[in-house]
């Protein structure tokens, strides 16, 4: 990926378009599991001569959100774990739904059960599961 600013401005860049650089630095949107890995981000000064290169690395984890049936010892329940792994500072928010409802759950930093019992929950349902995470937080 190749960017060139000049005068404040991103005038040419050959980048996949959820790569962003700007004066803050590199932003990448739609976060994936494949954009886990290390960056090597160089830096050339051209004027005034003469030419000085700057290089910073940097190392992006991705988090994985992880979703288990629980074997449970209550009859005509299920009960369901989220997790999300990858963080080194809580600060996740958990949200459970179906069919776009909130459903009660309990939550920790880094994991939330979810319990339904019958005739709260029928075969087919869909219950998702949503992991927010603070950017106040280093991943």
């Amino acid at each position: 990926c190749t960017y060139s600013i000049e005068n404040n401005t991103i005038p040419d860049y050959s980048c996949n378009p959820r790569f962003k650089v700007n004066i803050e630095g590199l932003v990448i949107t739609d976060v994936k599991n494949s954009d886990a890995g290390v960056y090597n981000c160089v830096m050339t000064r051209v004027i005034p001569p003469p030419a000085v290169d700057t290089f910073t690395i940097l190392r992006l984890n991705v988090p994985s959100l992880t979703l288990q049936w629980i074997n449970t010892t209550i009859v005509n329940c299920v009960e369901l774990l989220c997790s999300v792994q990858g963080l080194k500072s809580p600060g996740v928010n958990f949200s459970w739904t179906r069919a776009g409802l909130y459903l009660n759950h309990t939550s920790s930093t880094i994991n939330s059960t979810l319990t339904l019992c019958k005739p709260n929950w029928t075969d087919g349902d869909t219950i998702t599961c949503r992991a927010d995470y603070s950017n106040k937080f280093i991943v």
